[in-house]
């Protein structure tokens, strides 16, 4: 994560003992701190951990699931160099399967989580207040109910959009997308059906130069596709350069 304020990079990751560690870079990661423990109110953790950056705040908001299913936060105000205790990110569902993944509306300042519960639905909570409170748990839309990998979301600020993709059950991306930073959403879709055997999940980034969203993912055979999106529909999936076939499929 990159602290724009500061220009300070922080890098989060789950050790084999379940507990969160970060470590950071203040020259561009010429050199890095020592590993150090996240706050060890919580040390089981089952899932990576994943973090959002606030500039208004200045606050870092990371979250990852705990080994009971639970989805856990803390946060960091001073740039990491101390944290608060581990909370429950709202307890109405608990049983989660699938990493937290989270989006920042930069013009409301909401954080939306979102992740896959042990069903195979997609839920979402929303902080207005940069963390202090969450809603309730909510489904993303019940068109698709059987997903198998990560919902990742990403915002267009150009389209003020929420996009919403996830892998499912069948192999296939589906994207879902709200125009009213989450209070609704539409079906879901399936993001082109080129390719539809993936066995990756999704990553999404979103270019400020081009206005567009640019979705990644492994298909079958270790080919890496990408699909891109101005806020409408998905571009036919292409591969990404075959010059490396990829391990891991």
């Amino acid at each position: 994560m990159y602290n724009s304020n500061t220009k300070r990079v922080t890098v989060f990751a789950r050790g084999g003992d379940g507990r969160i560690g970060y470590t950071q870079s203040t020259n561009a990661g010429v050199s890095w701190s020592n590993w150090a423990e996240v706050n060890a109110y919580w040390n089981n953790f089952s899932g990576d951990p994943h973090v959002i950056f606030n500039p208004v705040t200045g606050r870092m908001t990371v979250f990852a699931r705990g080994g009971d299913g639970r989805i856990g936060y803390t946060q960091s105000s001073n740039d990491g160099a101390s944290w608060s205790n581990w909370a429950e990110v709202n307890a109405y569902w608990n049983n989660f399967s699938g990493d937290p993944h989270v989006v920042l509306n930069p013009e409301t300042h909401r954080m939306t989580v979102f992740a896959r519960g042990g069903d195979g639905r997609i839920g979402y909570t929303q902080s207005a207040n940069d963390g202090a409170s969450w809603s309730n748990w909510a489904e993303v839309n019940g068109y698709w109910n059987n997903f198998s990998g990560d919902p990742r979301p990403v915002y267009n600020p150009h389209t003020k959009t929420i996009s919403l993709l996830a892998r499912g059950g069948d192999r296939r991306i589906g994207y879902t997308q709200s125009s009213n930073d989450g209070a609704s959403w539409s079906n879901w879709a399936e993001a082109n059906g080129y390719w539809n055997n993936f066995t990756g999940d999704p990553t999404l980034v979103y270019d400020p130069e081009t206005n567009q969203n640019t979705a990644f993912a492994l298909g079958s055979g270790g080919h890496m596709g990408y699909t891109q999106s101005n806020g409408g529909g998905w571009t036919n999936w292409a591969e990404v350069n075959a010059y490396w076939t990829l391990i891991g499929s």
